[in-house]
């Protein structure tokens, strides 16, 4: 697999590289090679 698939069923406060925000509800999609 060449990704991470995370389902949210609630908002969830979120911090990437800079200011947080509130994630709704979905799905979040981390792909491999976006963690070089």
């Amino acid at each position: 697999g060449g990704h991470i698939k995370i389902h949210l069923n609630a908002d969830i406060p979120v911090q990437v590289d800079g200011e947080p925000w509130l994630q709704s509800p979905g799905d979040v999609v981390v792909l491999k090679s976006a963690l070089k």
